[in-house]
């Protein structure tokens, strides 16, 4: 609907590629915490926090992390603002502490002793407001817990892929890969013989994808930096893989887009209301495919690949 009424597209509801199951699949759960209390805001009451101890749609592996937590919250730092619980495709688990200002977190190697004697051992990180995230105990080589990733990995394996086949033959092509993460999508475009401009602006992630590349690095070039700010110097492309955040592509992004005369553009999505605006501002191209994905089942949410085409 969003596209019909915001982009203005006669464009029907797209096929919706379902997810093998629909529950138990997050790798990632952020709670908050209100000072006694720490779980999720109930249904439209977004100031308040009830005590969480079972999520459903989350990965059992990331449940029993938390149980394991909850029985020991008294050596959570004070001033806690929210508990972030990940699983990283290795299957290692991550617990992040966000905090209102404490440095310091006293009591995380009694927290990590009791929690893998429990079996459920972690790696336990830090980050005080507005700062960066650190291990403060357990592996300080672990895959960097704060980077972005889709909170269901097979549902965004699939869509990745569908963005990177829908650019057809890349072979001796320059493609970019704007908001680029990880660098999963990167190598998926150099395994097909592209040679890849990738953009993504936390320097974490960007460490990660030079670290674990698998396909040919010399034909790969990350810039860690915003999108906005590295496109213009970026090499003249065929196509792009673009995968922005919520709040879409910034203006400066798009005008580029527009001008850089690629032939294709797969934009993936997780907001129908910004991929339309930033469809309306991309006049040079048309619209040529739709296809959703249920990335966050149990939910109004989906993950949206658009194909525009140069006119």
């Amino acid at each position: 609907d969003a596209l019909r009424r915001i982009g203005g597209l006669a464009v029907e509801d797209p096929e919706l590629v379902p997810a093998p199951s629909d529950w138990e699949y997050r790798t990632r759960l952020t709670l908050h915490s209100d000072g006694t209390r720490i779980g999720l805001h109930p249904l439209d009451l977004p100031a308040a926090v009830f005590d969480l101890e079972v999520c459903p749609i989350t990965s059992p592996a990331l449940v029993g992390l938390w149980q394991a937590v909850r029985a020991n919250r008294h050596l959570l730092p004070s001033r806690l603002l929210h508990v972030v619980l990940r699983l990283d495709r290795s299957g290692g688990r991550h617990l992040v502490v966000e905090t209102k200002g404490a440095a310091s977190w006293p009591r995380a190697a009694e927290l990590h002793r009791r929690i893998a004697d429990a079996g459920h051992p972690a790696t336990l990180w830090l980050r005080p407001e507005g700062g960066s995230a650190r291990v403060v105990s357990g592996n300080g080589d672990a895959f960097p817990a704060t980077v972005f990733e889709q909170v269901h990995p097979v549902m965004g394996d699939r869509t990745r892929a569908h963005a990177v086949d829908v650019l057809g033959d890349v072979s001796g092509a320059t493609v970019w890969d704007l908001y680029a993460g990880i660098g999963e999508t990167t190598n998926a475009l150099l395994r097909k013989g592209a040679s890849v401009e990738s953009v993504e602006a936390d320097r974490r992630a960007v460490q990660h994808a030079e670290a674990s590349g698998s396909a040919p690095a010399d034909r790969a070039r990350r810039h860690a930096a915003r999108v906005e700010d590295a496109v213009g110097g970026l090499l003249p492309a065929s196509a792009v893989v673009t995968n922005p955040p919520r709040t879409g592509m910034h203006e400066r992004v798009t005008v580029a887009l527009d001008r850089s005369g690629a032939r294709r553009i797969a934009y993936i999505s997780c907001d129908p209301a910004t991929l339309a605006r930033d469809i309306r501002r991309l006049p040079a191209y048309r619209l040529a495919g739709l296809r959703a994905f249920d990335l966050f089942p149990q939910t109004a949410h989906v993950e949206s690949v658009a194909v525009l085409e140069l006119r």
